[in-house]
């Protein structure tokens, strides 16, 4: 894929086996339906969403043309982040955060019940827009989360000053409803709330939690299990 492909709505279905190859292009605005499709090179798929099968075990922030070590790339990398996330959701492929420094400064959602690893660190450099917002959701209210890995590395790099009576809604992970996963927050730091669970009507449960590096700086409570709602509930966890 060397040029720009809009498909304008359309679905696309690939023959058996194919190789879909970037080199410097795009395709955007569409469906397309692999059959133990490869695609290889720096990915620009947004717009795409991804069914079917295939052959990729993961994808990275890299493949998915992100820029590490660069502050000033936070606004592209958000976009291009939230773009493969959308496009993995239906065919959940794990998505690996490399070594490295990957900066983003808007909310990144996260729906589908694939695998997310982060070797690197993400660090959220938000706007003025999203100084008090949940830097890192997975999964919704509607639905149970359920992969077999989650592995956070999260920083936010604004500094906050704040009283008792004052606190922002500033979050740095929430996880909603998951559900028979192994989730290890490695470090999520400088958040005012460092790690949110929260059990919906659906629930939280048969989890196991391994928790690192929480509470630094600006943190106002680090960890916090919450059973939203008359009908929440979380049972059956292990931290």
């Amino acid at each position: 894929i060397q040029y720009d492909y809009d498909l304008n709505g359309q679905t696309i279905t690939l023959p058996a086996g194919c190789v879909l190859e970037f080199d410097g292009g795009s395709i955007g605005n569409g469906t397309i339906t692999g059959n133990n499709t490869l695609i290889q090179g720096r990915t620009d798929l947004s717009g795409v969403t991804l069914s079917g099968s295939f052959a990729n075990k993961s994808f990275s922030l890299y493949d998915a043309g992100c820029t590490p070590n660069d502050s000033s790339a936070a606004s592209d990398n958000a976009t291009r982040i939230l773009s493969i996330i959308r496009s993995l959701e239906n065919i959940k492929i794990m998505l690996i955060v490399p070594d490295g420094s990957w900066y983003f400064d808007t909310p990144i959602i996260m729906s589908g019940s694939f695998d997310f690893i982060c070797e690197g660190k993400l660090l959220y450099a938000p706007d003025d827009n999203n100084i008090n917002s949940t830097a890192l959701t997975i999964g919704t209210s509607q639905s149970m989360f359920n992969s077999r890995k989650l592995k956070i590395r999260i920083w936010q790099i604004t500094s906050y000053n704040f009283t008792n009576s004052e606190i922002p809604d500033n979050i740095g992970v929430k996880i909603i409803n998951p559900r028979v996963t192994e989730i290890e927050v490695v470090e999520a730091l400088q958040f005012v709330y460092d790690l949110v669970v929260v059990g919906t009507s659906l629930g939280c449960s048969y989890n196991t939690f391994y928790l690192g590096n929480l509470g630094y700086g600006d943190c106002y409570s680090a960890i916090n299990f919450v059973a939203e709602g008359n009908n929440g509930w979380i049972n059956e966890n292990l931290v």
